[in-house]
């Protein structure tokens, strides 16, 4: 990748050195830069590898390439160890639905999902404007509810007029509308709701509008971005077979 570690012609003399100072060599990587829809640079940069690392492992160094993309397409996973990042959280490394559907195939599920449920929920007449910059105006009578949450938690800005939340109770999709602030985003209801009624802000699944795939596919990102936006101020709810686990308020007071 011309990023960290050496040039193929430079490989070498790093492991001269090595050996040279008495440096015990464990194991050799590289890492794909494209694994995920160049399977011909894949190849030639895999076979590149070996052709380097294969003295070595007669002598039992280990050596290993497969990231998450790899993985998913069986590129180098014959090796010592594979790499998985972002698969091990049940997500594609790019939004294509050819990938996610690959990792679905693997029996693999977002382990994510955003919940919230609305501060405030209010009627607004015909020719309200909503949010900064005036970007919305209600068409007619609108339900409007305000969620606490904004870009200061990772929801991204441009999903101004864009993003959608949904409701597990029918997959019905409600529009944000107007700009997403740094602490609130508003969405536009079919209908006056409960404010105990809970909301997805992102599904743990791979097609819908507001899961994290698409919301990468409509922002021109990976889901890499979307997830690792998320702020450390968001609560984390660790939930198995069902139940909540454990709370963390915030990863940066880690209070529980």
């Amino acid at each position: 990748m011309s990023r960290n570690g050496c040039q193929t012609h430079d490989f070498p003399y790093l492991i001269e050195f090595c050996q040279t100072h008495g440096l015990t060599i464990h194991s050799v990587m590289t890492h794909f830069s494209q694994a995920w829809d160049n399977p011909h640079f894949t190849k030639q940069q895999l076979n590149s590898f070996m052709t380097l690392v294969e003295p070595l492992r007669a002598s039992g160094v280990k050596v290993h390439v497969a990231n998450s993309a790899a993985i998913i397409r069986g590129l180098g996973t014959q090796l010592d160890f594979i790499r998985p990042g972002i698969c091990m959280y049940g997500l594609p490394p790019d939004p294509s639905t050819e990938t996610a559907e690959l990792v679905e195939s693997l029996g693999l599920r977002p382990v994510l999902s955003w919940r919230a449920r609305p501060t405030l929920i209010k009627q607004l007449p015909q020719g309200r404007v909503v949010g900064y910059d005036n970007t919305y105006m209600t068409r007619g009578t609108e339900t409007i509810a305000t969620f606490s949450l904004g870009y200061a938690d990772g929801y991204n800005r441009l999903l101004s007029n864009r993003g959608v939340v949904s409701l597990d109770e029918d997959g019905l999709q409600l529009p944000v509308v107007g700009r997403v602030s740094m602490d609130a985003i508003t969405v536009r209801l079919d209908k006056p709701k409960p404010s105990s009624t809970t909301f997805n802000i992102i599904t743990d699944d791979f097609t819908s509008p507001n899961s994290v795939t698409k919301m990468a596919a409509s922002l021109g990102t990976i889901p890499y971005e979307v997830t690792t936006s998320l702020a450390a101020r968001l609560p984390r709810v660790f939930v198995a077979g069902g139940h909540a686990v454990a709370i963390t308020k915030s990863l940066v007071t880690d209070e529980r």
